[in-house]
């Protein structure tokens, strides 16, 4: 009898055993539900390590589900999600039984992946980028394996994800991302950042290509118009900007910036046409800083040039007169562009140079006539800078 007992006691035993560390895994279901990923994560590494508990499908499915949440407070155990939810499904198809588990794992794929959300959205925030990344693909393999997928819905997801791999400086996996949400997404701001991750890894013809394709789908975002036109401006391809500039006006006539740009690049080649757009700018925008700092500029250009055309010109002293004339006409005209620039920005240096200048405008208008009043009143200032 007492043989029988013992058997009896030890039989006895066995289930509860079993149930206390199924109850581990409830009790790690429950706490992450309550928020409480310190108890939650213990409770599920305990039934992970436990030979009753530790090849069991849901025991890894609820795994996952405890890492994906408790990301937030714990970085690194997002890495771990997508490889404990493997497990399950590995699991689950093994034993005498396959596929006994799957419908109680795929009824905790929603909150898996809201916990990924929520995981990731805080890592974001506290600009831990390459975590958050990891969460939000994580939540899009997740989705993938719910009934009836649709990657549609999850273009924000990885718009989410793209958008954290740029900030922790993972161009690469960025522009997969990105590119990836563009299919599904209807807004420009994909294809912007996918140009600058591309940019990042010099890889120009994806920047080009991007950007055309981003505007083609995209004809009335100034975004992507302005994109590349500041594309082609730093890459000298001065047709290309002008081509899109000229666009650009065409829809817009009235946004100052594009004269202006416009102006930058005809000034290469033409100052005068260059005036025209510049003025056309200062009238859009009058307290626009740049538009008045480069008509200025253009104006005391052309002063300079055909000061050297009068000096050059030394031997027709009529000839040299004219051009001297033509140089002051010009001088004059920067004057109080300059006068009126230097209120216009708080930055030192660009004070300086206007100060400058207008310090040698006005001796070379004002010397010849031992009138050097402003002269001397810009001087006292650009050298109490």
């Amino acid at each position: 009898m007492k043989s029988v007992l013992i058997i009896a006691s030890v039989a006895l035993a066995l289930p509860s055993v079993a149930f206390g560390q199924s109850a581990k895994v409830k009790q790690a279901e429950a706490m992450t539900m309550a928020n409480n990923f310190t108890v939650a994560k213990k409770s599920i590494d305990e039934a992970m390590a436990h030979p009753k508990t530790q090849n069991d499908a849901y025991t890894y499915a609820v795994a996952s589900y405890v890492y994906a949440s408790a990301a937030k407070a714990e970085p690194a155990t997002v890495f771990k999600v997508k490889e404990f939810l493997e497990k399950a499904y590995e699991l689950d198809q093994q034993g005498k039984k396959p596929g006994k588990n799957l419908k109680k794992i795929q009824k905790l794929l929603p909150d898996i992946t809201k916990g990924l959300f929520n995981s990731g959205a805080e890592l974001f925030g506290k600009k831990n980028y390459a975590e958050a990344s990891k969460a939000f693909e994580t939540q899009l393999w997740v989705n993938s394996k719910t009934e009836n997928y649709v990657a549609a819905a999850d273009s924000d997801i990885m718009l989410n994800a793209g958008l954290a791999s740029y900030n922790a400086q993972e161009w690469a996996r960025g522009a997969e991302f990105l590119m990836m949400s563009t299919k599904y997404s209807h807004e420009p701001k994909s294809y912007i950042f996918a140009v600058e991750c591309y940019k990042q890894l010099k890889d120009d013809a994806n920047v080009e290509r991007v950007l055309k394709e981003g505007y083609e789908r995209y004809p009335n975002s100034t975004d992507m118009l302005n994109s590349l036109i500041d594309y082609y401006n730093q890459a000298g391809r001065d047709d290309d900007a002008m081509t899109y500039i000229n666009l650009a006006i065409k829809k817009n006539p009235t946004f100052a910036p594009y004269y202006r740009a416009r102006g930058t690049l005809l000034s290469k080649k033409d100052l005068v046409a260059a005036i025209d757009d510049y003025k056309k700018a200062v009238e859009l925008a009058p307290e626009d800083f740049a538009s008045n700092y480069y008509l200025a500029w253009s104006y005391s250009d052309l002063g300079d040039h055909f000061k050297r055309e009068a000096g050059d010109a030394w031997r027709d002293q009529k000839k040299a007169d004219a051009l001297s004339a033509k140089s002051d006409e010009y001088y004059k005209l920067a004057a109080p562009i300059f006068e009126k620039t230097v209120n216009l920005t708080d930055n030192v240096e660009y004070k300086k140079q206007c100060y400058e200048k207008l310090r040698n405008i006005y001796y070379a208008t004002e010397a010849s006539k031992n009138i050097m009043d402003n002269y001397n009143r810009i001087n006292a200032i650009y050298k109490s800078l």
